[in-house]
């Protein structure tokens, strides 16, 4: 029997550090939502560290 894995990373770069920080804080208020699908919102997102990447958004699942 074949045993499927799938794994998902991707990185979305936006215009600004201000932008970044403002999604993580989008998504940080979507999860406390009661009323929100938490199964849509399960994956890792952090903002890579790199000095010329603090504008890119890694997207990676949990």
């Amino acid at each position: 029997m074949a045993c499927h894995f799938t794994q998902f990373s991707s990185s979305l770069v936006l215009n600004s550090e201000a932008q970044a920080s403002y999604a993580l804080t989008l998504l940080d208020a979507l999860r406390d939502d009661e009323t929100t699908c938490t199964g849509m919102l399960s994956f890792d997102v952090s903002v890579l560290e790199a000095e010329d990447a603090s504008n890119v958004l890694w997207l990676r699942d949990a």
